[in-house]
């Protein structure tokens, strides 16, 4: 019965290991359970207290736990652990496997123009050449390239109706900071790829740049806020940016480190990812 005893402590503890490598953690806590009442060390301190409970309690002949006893637990428990492998094992085995194709990843990657609005024009040709700028907003663009495939967009739509040589488009964020500087993308279109001047006929159709940049709601606010509250603390056309920058850290409960216009980081892209 030692030799079985020995034997079958080896078997569940191999069988642990190889449960926990194939991350079948229920069986493996098993095994380990079946290894631990296998153990004659564990065994031999379960009658020592059984004993010592004994007589405590004043009882004669307690049962104890025997090899025997221990043996059969442990196959039991064995035959429970092998039964929760089984259905795991099976269910790995026939389930398909979910694959992607290539088109799919593409299509998922592939910039969106966004609905845009028109909140500014600005027309600077002259004679022999149109130039024309259209401010939008487009809030759903969100990543760079959305960004630039929407300026992109306008571009054309816009360079369409109007049939001008150049359209440029600037998309901001809204008409408050509009014009001050800080759009999220840029996109200058030739229709003739002649440049802006008429001149340059290099075929160059588009000039974009775009940004990755995302405000967070009080972000925004602040630097609306910023620009709607200039003109209160100018002094004779010059801007208290201290005042300025104090009053809104208390409007809006921030350290005043965090009042101020964002950094628009915008980088050259080439439209023909777009």
């Amino acid at each position: 019965m030692k030799v079985i005893n020995k034997c079958l402590m080896v078997f569940f503890v191999i069988l642990g290991l190889s449960n926990l490598q194939h991350e079948n953690y229920l069986s493996a806590i098993i095994m380990i359970i079946c290894t631990i009442l296998c153990s004659q060390t564990m065994l031999a301190k379960l009658n020592k207290q059984i004993k010592e409970r004994a007589v405590i309690d004043n009882k004669e002949n307690p049962p104890f736990y025997t090899l025997k006893t221990s043996v059969s637990a442990s196959i039991v428990m064995l035959i429970i652990g092998m039964s929760l492998t089984e259905p795991i094992e099976k269910t790995i085995q026939t389930e398909p496997k979910l694959t992607t194709s290539k088109n799919q990843v593409e299509t998922k990657k592939k910039p969106v123009a966004h609905k845009y609005t028109v909140i500014d024009f600005t027309d600077y040709s002259f004679p022999g050449r149109t130039r024309l700028e259209w401010t939008i907003m487009a809030p759903t663009a969100i990543t760079a390239k959305d960004r630039a495939r929407t300026a992109m967009q306008a571009a054309k739509d816009l360079q369409e109706e109007y049939q001008s040589d150049v359209s440029f488009i600037l998309l901001e964020d809204n008409e408050v900071v509009a014009g001050k500087g800080f759009p999220y993308a840029m996109a200058a279109y030739c229709y003739d790829v002649c440049g802006m001047s008429g001149q340059d006929c290099n075929g160059v159709e588009f000039k974009i740049k775009t940004s990755d940049i995302v405000l967070t709601e009080q972000q925004r606010e602040i630097w609306k806020s910023w620009y709607t509250n200039l003109n209160r603390f100018k002094y004779n056309g010059t801007l208290n940016e201290g005042e300025l920058t104090e009053y809104l850290a208390k409007k809006f409960n921030v350290e005043k480190e965090y009042i101020k216009p964002p950094f628009i980081n915008r980088v050259s892209i080439d439209s023909n990812i777009l």
